[in-house]
């Protein structure tokens, strides 16, 4: 969401997404609100983010994520 302060257009941001801002994918980082999966290759980049594969560290099950990133 966005909204217009006086010369500048400001982001809200809620709770929820607090824990991610700035925050980018690499090999070994945990996801942010899913602490148990822990990132293992980068299978790819396209045009909507890139697409990650991670374990989760308990169960050692493997599953595909897609992190939504913005260009600069």
């Amino acid at each position: 969401m966005w909204l217009a302060g006086n010369k500048k257009v400001q982001r809200a941001v809620n709770t929820l997404e607090e824990n991610t801002l700035d925050w980018r994918p690499a090999t070994g980082l945990s996801i942010p609100d899913r602490p148990d999966w822990i990132l293992s290759a980068h299978l790819g980049t396209g045009g909507f983010g890139e697409i990650w594969q991670a374990a989760d560290v308990n169960t050692h099950v493997q599953h595909v994520f897609q992190s939504f990133c913005k260009s600069n």
